[in-house]
């Protein structure tokens, strides 16, 4: 029984992990998109 709940307490940890770097990497990657889309704006201005 304990090693039940060891093997599910191991993966609850990486599942918390994975869900913080997956958010952070949605995240991230959400403010590179507006970057790029200012940046593209930017360059849409100077024409």
């Amino acid at each position: 029984m304990p090693i039940v709940l060891n093997e599910s307490l191991i993966i609850a940890t990486a599942l918390k992990k994975y869900a913080a770097l997956y958010i952070t990497y949605i995240s991230s990657s959400a403010l590179n998109e507006l970057n790029l889309l200012e940046q593209s704006t930017l360059a849409f201005n100077w024409y």
